[in-house]
């Protein structure tokens, strides 16, 4: 192989690395995103939790049909009604965690590809050194 040949196979590596390596870093921006979306609805429900917690544990939230102040129809209606609501709502914070494990295995998997990205490379580096 003569110099020209193997200046033109450099090139064509080293343009096959760069492009390796932008696929790179467009999944490490993802990874970015995907990190700081979880790690937002991750905060979202343990705030959500916090604030679930607080307010059933309150005399009010176990009683709901208080004499002289919350009673009749409505009151028995809800009472009723209210368990069914406390069910969807932690329904509801399941769902939150089973997007948060999605995010998790998408982030896993980019950097999986991530790391056959840089695996290439290195076979290709290996390549260049070779010439």
């Amino acid at each position: 192989m003569d110099d020209a040949e193997k200046a033109r196979k450099k090139n064509q590596l080293l343009d096959q690395t760069t492009a390796l390596n932008r696929k790179s870093a467009q999944c490490g921006y993802a990874i970015a995103d995907l990190n700081q979306s979880r790690n937002a609805m991750g905060q979202f429900e343990n705030e959500w939790r916090s604030i679930r917690n607080q307010h059933m544990g309150r005399d009010i939230v176990a009683r709901i049909q208080l004499p002289q102040v919350f009673e009749g129809t409505v009151a028995q209606t809800f009472a009723q009604d209210f368990p069914n609501y406390v069910r969807l709502m932690d329904q509801n914070g399941a769902e939150i965690q089973g997007i948060i494990d999605q995010i998790n295995r998408q982030i896993q998997k980019l950097e999986q590809f991530q790391g056959s990205l840089a695996s290439q490379v290195s076979k290709i580096n290996l390549q260049i050194a070779a010439l």
